[in-house]
């Protein structure tokens, strides 16, 4: 079966597994052979044959239809028949194997055939020589393991998120995104705690390098005793 990227893990298994018990189905479950007279017959019967293993049958085409119309064909289904969903088919598939293993224990049993009375005729038909049987064929026992597979998968798909709903993060994804997002806009870096430019709270403002020094606030000078201006260092005098 081709594989298709909605299908889960478990679903993957499902739809093989189903497809393979249908597929097996048709093989011989029983094979029944009667001996009369020396002259031996047989003949093969398959799981159609036999209400259990037919039951069974019924059981894994609805299993294999839900993954197909859930997984595959994205079938949206009302919210109170997903809640019940997963132990559902957890169920029907637990079912289908109890119903082929019973068939396997219990087998076929030949009815009983009374030999018509020809003794009018003086034909003594009780010792006519006759043995019939059922025995257990391949298509048994493989149906029973793709059964259990069923089973598998089903148990596998209660923990599985469906591929067709989207993940949703748990937590931030990296410690850069978390830097990024400090009283900004998501996504924009740079932008913390307002504007691009803006000083941060508890970090001082740096100087613009590019502004030029400013000058040195005029001082006022008090004449001497004698009325003279004292001089400045540096000015020679003036």
């Amino acid at each position: 079966m081709p594989s298709n990227p909605s299908l889960t893990l478990g679903g993957k298994i499902v739809a093989a597994a189903g497809a393979l018990f249908l597929i097996t189905s048709f093989l011989p479950y029983f094979r029944f052979c009667s001996t009369v007279l020396g002259n031996s017959t047989c003949a093969n019967a398959d799981a159609w044959d036999f209400a259990l293993t037919k039951t069974a049958s019924l059981l894994v085409i609805l299993l294999l239809a839900e993954v197909v119309l859930v997984q595959v064909a994205k079938v949206k289904l009302p919210q109170e028949v997903t809640g019940f969903l997963g132990l559902g088919r957890l169920a029907l598939a637990g079912l289908a194997a109890l119903l082929v293993l019973a068939k396997l224990v219990v087998g076929q049993s030949v009815p009983e055939i009374e030999m018509p009375d020809f003794s009018g005729f003086g034909i003594d038909t009780s010792d006519i020589d006759y043995d019939m049987g059922f025995s257990r064929s391949i298509g048994l026992f493989l149906g029973l393991l793709f059964a259990i597979a069923l089973v598998v998968g089903n148990v596998l798909r209660l923990n599985e998120t469906p591929a067709t709903q989207p993940q949703v993060p748990s937590g931030p994804p990296s410690g850069q995104w978390q830097q990024n997002q400090q009283f900004g806009q998501p996504g924009q870096p740079g932008q913390q705690f307002g504007q691009a430019g803006q000083p941060q709270w508890g970090h001082p403002a740096q100087p613009d390098q590019n502004q030029y020094p400013q000058d040195e606030p005029t001082r006022y000078v008090q004449p001497g005793p004698d009325g003279q201006f004292p001089q400045q260092p540096g000015n020679n005098g003036y």
